[in-house]
C-alpha cells in the first residue's frame, strides 16, 4: 500500500418495490461523478450516508432527492463492502415497499430516467454495488464475506 490516505465511506442502495413487486431502477447515461464511475448503467436509488444520519434516514433523503418520491418505513436487508481502484464503501441495502408519489428525474446530471422492472426481468445492471444488493436480496442473504482481492 502506498502513502496515499485512503478513506472508507458509507452508502445506501434502496430497492423501491411497487405493489406489483416491480423494482425501481434509474439509468445513468454518463459518468455522474460516482466514485465507482460506471457509465450507461442501471442502478438503485442510493448515495452516501451523511454525518448523523441513520441508514433509514439516508435512504429516505436519497430517494426524495433522486426520484422525488417519499418512501415509508425502509428496512435494512443487506450489507456489503464495495471496493474499486477509486473507492471503498460499506453499502447498506434497504427495501421500501411503501411510498408516496411517482418517480421523476430530479438530478438530470445523474439519471436520465426511472423505470419499473420485474425482478425476474431486470436489465443488465452494470453498476456493481446495486447488482450486489439485488443479488443478496433475491438470495435472502444479509451479508456474505467477499473474496480477498
Amino acid at each position: 500500500m502506498s502513502d496515499k490516505l485512503y478513506k472508507i465511506g458509507a452508502g445506501v442502495g434502496v430497492m423501491v418495490l411497487n405493489k406489483k413487486g416491480q423494482l425501481l431502477l434509474g439509468h445513468r447515461p454518463l459518468d455522474s461523478g460516482s466514485e465507482f464511475g460506471q457509465i450507461d448503467s442501471w442502478a438503485l436509488v442510493g448515495g452516501k450516508v451523511e454525518y448523523g444520519e441513520t441508514f433509514e434516514q439516508a435512504a429516505i433523503r436519497e430517494t426524495m432527492e433522486e426520484a422525488g418520491i417519499k418512501i415509508i418505513d425502509p428496512e435494512v436487508k443487506t450489507l456489503q463492502s464495495d471496493i474499486s481502484d477509486k473507492a471503498h464503501f460499506i453499502t447498506v441495502g434497504l427495501v421500501a415497499k411503501k411510498f408516496e408519489g411517482e418517480p421523476k428525474v430530479m438530478l438530470p446530471d445523474e439519471m436520465d430516467c426511472w423505470a419499473w422492472f420485474d425482478l425476474d426481468k431486470l436489465p443488465e445492471i452494470s453498476y456493481f454495488p446495486s447488482q450486489k444488493v439485488i443479488e443478496k436480496y433475491r438470495e435472502g442473504i444479509f451479508y456474505k464475506p467477499e473474496e480477498e482481492k
